[in-house]
C-alpha cells in the first residue's frame, strides 16, 4: 500500500516538496522496496539465494571500503592544502564537497590536467601517485 502512495504521489503534476520531503521519501522508497525485495525472496529461492549472496558481499567488502575512504580522506585534504598555496588555486579543491567530489571523479577517469597546475610542486605527482 505505501509503495503505491509513493507511487502515486509521484506521478502527480503539481506534486512539490522541500528537501527534507525529498530525502525521507527516497529512504521510504529503498526501505519499501527492500520489503518487496522481501516478499520475492520468499516466494523464490533463486531470488533468495542472490539476495543473501549480495549481503555476504557487502559484508566482505567493509574492510576495503574502510580502507578506501581513510586514502581519499587522505588525498582530499593534501590537495586542498596544496591547492591553497598555488599561485593560481583551483575552484575544484576550494571547498571541502567539491574536493571530495574532485578525488571521487579521479576514481572513474574524469578530471582534467588544469586542475593540477605546474605552478605547485606537488599536485602533478600527488595525482599520478593516487592514480
Amino acid at each position: 500500500i505505501l509503495v503505491a502512495v509513493v507511487c502515486i504521489e509521484n506521478l502527480k503534476s503539481n506534486f512539490k516538496t522541500n528537501e527534507t520531503e525529498e530525502v525521507l521519501e527516497v529512504i521510504a522508497t529503498f526501505l519499501l522496496f527492500n520489503k518487496l525485495l522481501d516478499l520475492l525472496a520468499t516466494l523464490n529461492t533463486q531470488i533468495a539465494t542472490f539476495k543473501t549472496s549480495l549481503y555476504l558481499i557487502i559484508l566482505d567488502m567493509r574492510p576495503f571500503l574502510c580502507v578506501l575512504l581513510l586514502v581519499g580522506a587522505a588525498f582530499v585534504h593534501s590537495f586542498r592544502v596544496i591547492q591553497q598555496a598555488a599561485s593560481e588555486p583551483v575552484q575544484a579543491f576550494g571547498p571541502f564537497g567539491d574536493s571530495v567530489w574532485e578525488v571521487f571523479a579521479m576514481l572513474t577517469g574524469a578530471f582534467e590536467n588544469a586542475n593540477y597546475p605546474a605552478s605547485t610542486v606537488l599536485a602533478r605527482t600527488l595525482f599520478y601517485v593516487y592514480m
